[in-house]
């Protein structure tokens, strides 16, 4: 895979069981909810969410539970 959805496929995987928010990833995920979305339905993995509360609102943690192996990061 290419592009944001192996960015996002890598920052899961370098989270392991602590996951990922959409805050966390802001600086280069624009659309995290969307990659997720990709590996979820087009590569079936399993990512859950879970809500978390903060101050005055919550937000979803995604957190990568599927067993991957990447075989190669490049970059371009």
């Amino acid at each position: 895979m290419t592009g944001q959805t192996a960015r996002t496929l890598l920052a899961l995987v370098n989270a392991g069981a602590t996951g990922v928010t959409a805050l966390e990833v802001a600086s280069w995920a624009f659309r995290l909810s969307h990659s997720v979305m990709v590996l979820r339905h087009k590569h079936r993995l399993a990512i859950p969410m879970k809500w978390e509360a903060h101050e005055r609102s919550k937000h979803g943690r995604y957190v990568l539970r599927s067993t991957v192996t990447i075989i190669e990061v490049t970059s371009v």
